[in-house]
């Protein structure tokens, strides 16, 4: 099956494509929320660096989001037998096909994506139930298998993640990420390719001055198929103390990313300098070749020690793209006036996994 046609893409009056961005919320929490304060800084520098682009706004919690019960679920099933939905199955299925339109007719998306109980809120998964449709999200071949429709016509789709308990690296004991991994997955099975992601989380341990965690939100406030079981994904959660007021929203840049031939290329020409964005006991185990160490909480004071070549091509790098410790590194560079700084966003991990060559030992000081 080809691609879905994107119709949010038209082209102006001096035949200039403009765009339309839809930002979809997953957080009720309204201006407490820390997801929706950083995509309203992102939507901010949108508009000023796309002034003709035009903006919608979905909050899913508005009450407009299709249910997907019996006679969803039984008129999709129609649908695979190669029926049509009739009477109340009808009703269902022209109602996911109206919220389908809705998403499918912006050819920018921007999702607030908060962890509940280390996975999604069901409001975001109650969305994907209800656009993930055969002849709208994906077609299946009985040789092949799935087919993606969503993919190309330069749909681009950019995900603000945050979290209060989890964070990278931390142990098990504060949870796990089934929520990046989970809709990032969904995400790339729709067909969309091109992805970018703004995590924040707590810090990771070992980090001086900074707390292992941030607290969960009070029990006031509410705190990533069947018809497709590649999806399912566990979830367990944890429960802490009431947190203080929300810090006041904080304007976040996102950082280029390269990929890890790009890295290998880079190192073998001598090229980049890789800076080690995780604790020095992390660091220490093991680490990529010639890597300097550098946490977010010392950029200011090492910084210029470090790396006295401003314009120099750094590549910061943590653990894994669940990991926001490179970006909080890189973000703080770029503010202190470093011109080309990128991520690894796949991490250490992506680069033992291939087979690639690791280092160890306490960094050298300098």
């Amino acid at each position: 099956m080809a691609g879905t046609e994107v119709r949010g893409a038209a082209l102006d009056s001096k035949g200039m494509t403009v765009s339309t961005l839809l930002h979809i919320s997953a957080s009720p929490r309204g201006a407490a929320s820390e997801s929706l304060q950083i995509a309203s800084t992102f939507l901010e520098t949108y508009r000023e660096t796309h002034p003709d682009d035009q903006i919608a706004m979905w909050d899913l919690w508005d009450g407009t989001l299709a249910e997907f019960g019996p006679a969803a679920a039984g008129a999709k099933m129609t649908v695979f037998a190669g029926g049509t939905p009739e009477g109340e199955q009808a009703t269902a299925w022209n109602a996911a096909q109206a919220t389908f339109e809705r998403f499918a007719a912006a050819d920018r998306l921007l999702f607030s994506v908060p962890m509940w109980n280390a996975s999604i809120p069901y409001i975001l998964k109650q969305f994907i139930d209800v656009v993930s449709q055969p002849g709208m999200v994906f077609g299946v071949d009985p040789v092949t298998g799935y087919t993606h429709l969503l993919a190309g016509g330069n749909r681009r789709a950019a995900v603000v993640y945050t979290s209060a308990v989890w964070g990278p690296p931390l142990g098990p004991q504060f949870g796990r990420d089934f929520q990046s991994t989970y809709f990032g997955d969904w995400l790339a099975w729709t067909g969309i390719s091109d992805i970018s992601e703004i995590a924040t989380t707590p810090p990771c341990p070992a980090t001086p001055t900074r707390p292992a965690a941030r607290r969960m939100p009070p029990p006031a406030t509410p705190p990533r198929r069947s018809e497709h079981p590649a999806h399912h994904r566990p979830a367990t959660g944890r429960t802490a103390p009431a947190p203080p007021p929300p810090p006041p929203p904080r304007r976040h840049r996102m950082t280029q990313t390269i990929s890890r031939s790009e890295v290998q290329a880079g190192l073998d020409a001598g090229t980049i300098t890789l800076v080690d964005a995780l604790p020095e006991s992390y660091y220490a185990q093991q680490h990529l070749p010639g890597a300097l160490n550098l946490v977010a909480d010392d950029v200011e004071n090492r910084a210029s020690q470090l790396l006295p070549n401003k314009d120099a091509a750094i590549v910061t790098y943590c653990s894994n793209p669940a990991c926001a410790n490179s970006g909080q590194v890189a973000a703080k560079l770029e503010k202190l006036g470093y011109t080309n700084v990128r991520k690894y966003a796949d991490g250490i991990q992506d680069w033992v996994e291939a087979g690639l060559p690791a280092q160890s030992g306490a960094p050298t000081a300098r």
